[in-house]
């Protein structure tokens, strides 16, 4: 098959979209560190025209930003990059298909990244793993957190699994979540492929106040009854949307 030409930032670019599954021009801007929106738009515009990327509008609300995909043909891009899950691209079809839901889900997921990069200090070095990229760690949980994070500064690595629990996830759901991860750690999967390097930091946002202090009740009295070596932090979606500097977000459970 001949392809149309992209270049090398547009490549770049579809990854992302790969990674995150959905953005918008403001999520792009801030990937790659343009202020200016028009050299993005310029990408996705040609990318669009060649079959590459999908759009999705809300033609009821012309305020509400364009939202990004990608389309199959990006798949025999993206097939050449061994970060990309096969399996997944064989579905790029579908990305069009989602529910509101998983759309805003994944929007979120993105908006997460963004917010640890801000949290960070100065010389703090942040790497931020979603589902789409933890394919190729075969002893993860299943299912895959939401993401995977890293924060290095000064020789010192603290690590993270972060899930965010929408408004339409069940309360068992999050429990059961719960006691996978104490399951997981149990099971010892972590600590014998990362040569007993400490367990992730369990980070659960929550889609509101009433769901958070479900869990952090439910967590206290699971902990409370394990002998399980965790750390445990749980916040709702609204702190983080509207966090500040300095200003302690996160609940501890134990």
């Amino acid at each position: 098959m001949v392809l149309p030409p992209t270049t090398k930032k547009e490549k770049e670019l579809q990854y992302q979209l790969y990674r995150f599954r959905f953005l918008t021009i403001s999520h792009l801007q801030k990937l790659f560190h343009h202020k200016d929106p028009h050299r993005i738009k310029a990408w996705v515009t040609d990318l669009k025209e060649k079959g590459y990327i999908g759009c999705i509008s809300d033609k009821s609300n012309v305020t509400k930003p364009y939202i990004f995909h990608l389309e199959s043909k990006s798949r025999h891009i993206l097939k050449e990059n061994e970060a990309c899950n096969p399996n997944l691209l064989r579905w790029l079809y579908k990305e069009k298909t989602k529910t509101k839901n998983f759309i805003n889900r994944n929007l979120f997921i993105a908006d997460l990244y963004f917010f640890f990069c801000e949290q960070k200090g100065e010389s703090t070095l942040v790497d931020y793993f979603t589902q789409s990229e933890l394919w190729m760690y075969d002893y993860f949980p299943e299912p895959l957190p939401d993401a995977y994070i890293t924060e290095l500064a000064k020789d010192k690595v603290e690590r993270y699994f972060l899930d965010y629990f929408d408004e339409a996830t069940p309360s068992r759901v999050i429990r059961g979540r719960l006691q996978g991860y104490l399951k997981y750690l149990d099971e010892g999967d972590w600590s014998t492929n990362t040569d007993d390097a400490p367990f992730p930091t369990i980070l659960f946002i929550c889609a509101n106040e009433r769901m958070k202090k479900h869990i952090v009740y439910y967590g206290k009295a699971v902990l409370e009854k394990s002998f399980a070596d965790i750390s445990f932090f749980v916040t709702t979606k609204d702190k983080i949307r509207f966090a500040q500097s300095n200003v302690n977000i996160w609940e501890t459970v134990d």
